[in-house]
């Protein structure tokens, strides 16, 4: 990979950190793991696409929540 690549690469993952919040990363992280602990101990007997669906929705709420508890300010 030449060095022009591998500085566009560097860049977009700066964007990347820039835009985003790592308080709703780690909320939404939580929240899913939770759930699907609660899941997996619940309903041992599943199967894989509902543990899949239920993964997709939970990420989605915790992320929700995850922005509510920490906006991103960042001026776009």
């Amino acid at each position: 990979m030449g060095a022009i690549a591998e500085e566009s690469i560097l860049n977009i993952g700066v964007i990347i950190i820039k835009r985003g919040s790592i308080g709703m990363v780690l909320i939404t992280t939580l929240f899913v793991v939770v759930v699907l602990s609660l899941v997996e101990y619940l309903i041992p007997e599943r199967s894989s696409i509902v543990f899949v669906v239920i993964a997709g929705v939970s990420a989605l709420v915790g992320g929700l929540i995850g922005n509510k508890l920490f906006p991103n300010n960042a001026a776009q």
